[in-house]
């Protein structure tokens, strides 16, 4: 799926990374980044919009919300990317509401809620905590009309105990009763077994490649890795270089 031109790939990260001074979501994310990459805006999208009717045709019949779960081998820039792409596409072709979770272990990486400046915002680890927050408290705008965001939480110090299977389906289905299209920001399985438990849950799983970046057969292990633990419904998203 190509989304950016390379050679202007600084600019994008300056003004996709920079929050401003109270660290709240800048707005317009989308027309930013086709304003500032795009000589043609439209050529950016078609692929995420063709991709967002074919997720309509395919799942058609389910009766909440779909989960969809992005993780790439490299890094979480990569899935960053594309789940942007994906969540306006399927908003604006399909007239759905679509909820981006970041669900990312490590802090400090490129994921969602870096880039929207909300890192210390309340989220998915307090969604998964003993005294539950109400998604009403946690989401907060991309500043796109029905894409919200829900940041990743204090993950660090969450403790093993939430990360249980039961809970996750808990907060999966609830967040599918409210949004059409639920949008899985996470790292790769192979550098933590944790995420697996969203895998298993999950409608779809996409392994977001990178072309001249990702290797195949860091492709192949993430595989075996899903195979291995009942995990079936696994695709390959390949987008074009940042």
């Amino acid at each position: 799926m190509s989304a950016f031109k390379k050679e202007s790939r600084s600019l994008v990260q300056q003004q996709l990374l920079v929050s401003d001074k109270h660290g709240l979501a800048k707005r317009g994310w989308y027309e930013r980044i086709k304003g500032i990459v795009l000589r043609s805006p439209d050529s950016a999208t078609r692929s995420y919009r063709y991709m967002s009717r074919l997720l309509e045709r395919e799942l058609k019949g389910h009766e909440r919300g779909v989960n969809l779960v992005f993780s790439s081998p490299d890094d979480e820039a990569v899935t960053s990317d594309a789940v942007l792409m994906l969540g306006f596409c399927l908003q604006s072709e399909l007239g759905c509401r679509v909820l981006i979770i970041d669900t990312t272990l490590k802090r400090g990486v490129d994921s969602i809620s870096k880039r929207f400046g909300i890192e210390e915002s309340t989220g998915y680890a307090e969604m998964l905590a003993a005294d539950k927050k109400s998604l009403s408290e946690t989401v907060q705008s991309s500043g796109r009309v029905g894409v919200d965001l829900l940041a990743r939480g204090c993950l660090d110090t969450l403790g093993l105990a939430a990360l249980e299977r039961e809970s996750i389906r808990a907060f999966l289905d609830m967040v599918a009763s409210a949004y059409d299209y639920i949008l899985i920001q996470q790292g790769g399985a192979l550098t933590d077994t944790r995420y697996l438990l969203v895998n298993a849950l999950a409608d779809v799983v996409f392994l977001v490649a990178e072309e001249n970046k990702t290797m195949m057969n860091a492709i192949d292990d993430d595989q075996r890795l899903l195979a291995d633990n009942g995990v079936e419904n696994v695709r390959i998203l390949l987008k074009a270089p940042a």
